[in-house]
This record gives C-alpha cells, structure tokens and sequence, in this order.
C-alpha cells in the first residue's frame, strides 16, 4: 500500500478574492510546495497531495503517513496548529522553510522532524529514511545546490486559481540587505542556475505569459544580458 504525502502551504489571509466556495489568489502561484513534489524520489511511489490553503480547503479528515509543511514568520503559527492536528491523527510532520531557518529550536517543538536550509539533497534524504522508519530529528544543509533544482511540478497547481500561474526562478537570495527583509537574516547569500535550465523550463510552459519572482535578479548584470538576449544597461 503506497504511503501518503501530504505538502501544504499554510493559509496567509491576503490578497486573495472569496466568494461562497470559490476562491482566486490575486498573486503569482506559489513554487515550493510544487517543487518539493518534483524532488520526490520516484523509487518512493508515494501518493501525493499538495496544499496552498489560500485557495485549497486543507483535507483535515484524510489520513496521510507524512504531512510536509512549509512556513514563512506570517504563516507559522497557522503551520503549528496544522502540524498538532495531523499528529493527533497519527502522521508524522516536518516542518520547513524560512521561518524554521530562522526559529529551529521553536519549530521543532510542533514537529517530527525539521529541515533547516535548503532542500535539494536533504528533502530526498529524508523521505527515504521515512520510508524505512528512520526519520531524524533534523536535516540540515547550508549548502547552495540552486543549479541542479528541477523546475516544479505543475501538475500539482491549478492555474485558475491563481492571477499569475506561470512562475520562473532564475536565481535565489539576494545581495543586499534591507532591514524589512527577512531573506539576507538568514546568510544564503545568492545564486544562479543555468541560463539554459531556465530557458527550457521556459519552453515547457503551455503560455506565453510568465513571471520571475526572483528576490534580486539584477545583482549580476552579464548574468541577465546572456538570460534575456539582449544588452543590458545600468543607471548611474
């Protein structure tokens, strides 16, 4: 019997329309839960589900083995009351993302196991030890692997829900470091994937129409002359 995986991305309350059942996400379609589906060992063959509670109704009666949340500071306390419910219903939880980067010692007090960092090999990692009932306490990796990323699973989000539903990342971090920004807190610094895994991720999407939500993009300027083919210029 093949396990289940449930991945949600808690509710935030904002920038979303409701009417009776219906519900639209006025911003661009969130990549992370999608993406940790497409880092799922196919050798695993779980069944998954994916979540984002802005506009999905959380399955709070199904029964999964494991539940993956991911949080950000506006979403942890919604992600802790989701992470008991599904313990007492006999699953086992991980929570991750940049609030638990920030706050380990304070996430771990509501999960199984928690993953601090990035998850390109610890995500992997710890589905496997999952599977064979040896689920640590932490997985822990500060290391940046942004250039072997796959792009996300787009089977796991419905484009209608969202204004924007073609998203693109072309790099990761930023340089700088705003005192309202929570991304240079936690020393990740910035990268790039290649132009071409951008460009072929690009081709793939069944529209013209996509966005880069990318935190900095202009920290490299021959890095965005050669993504998008034209020169680029800077204002002094």
């Amino acid at each position: 019997m093949k396990k289940r995986l449930l991945i949600i991305l808690p509710e935030a309350g904002i920038h979303k329309l409701s009417i009776g059942p219906f519900q639209k996400s006025f911003r661009e379609a969130p990549q992370t839960h999608a993406t940790l589906a497409s880092l799922v060992p196919k050798e695993l063959d779980l069944e998954i589900t994916c979540i984002d509670e802005n506009v999905q109704k959380v399955p709070f009666k199904k029964h999964f083995d494991l539940v993956a949340i991911s949080i950000i500071t506006g979403t942890a306390y919604r992600g802790y009351k989701l992470a008991e419910h599904y313990k007492k219903r006999g699953a086992k939880v991980v929570l991750g993302g940049i609030h638990v980067a920030l706050l380990p010692e304070e996430a771990a007090q509501h999960a199984d196991s928690i993953v601090i960092g990035f998850a390109e090999k610890t995500w992997p990692q710890l589905l496997h030890d999952f599977v064979q009932n040896k689920l640590k306490p932490t997985y822990k990796d500060l290391e940046q692997h942004f250039e072997s990323i796959p792009p996300p699973d787009r089977s796991f989000q419905r484009s209608s829900l969202y204004a924007m539903p073609n998203v693109v990342s072309a790099t990761r971090g930023c340089k700088s470091s705003c005192d309202f920004c929570a991304v240079p807190v936690t020393g990740f610094g910035w990268q790039t994937r290649p132009v071409s895994h951008v460009i072929e991720e690009i081709k793939k999407i069944p529209s013209r129409i996509f966005v880069f939500n990318d935190v900095s993009m202009g920290e490299d300027i021959e890095y965005m002359k050669e993504l998008f083919g034209v020169p680029v210029f800077s204002i002094n």
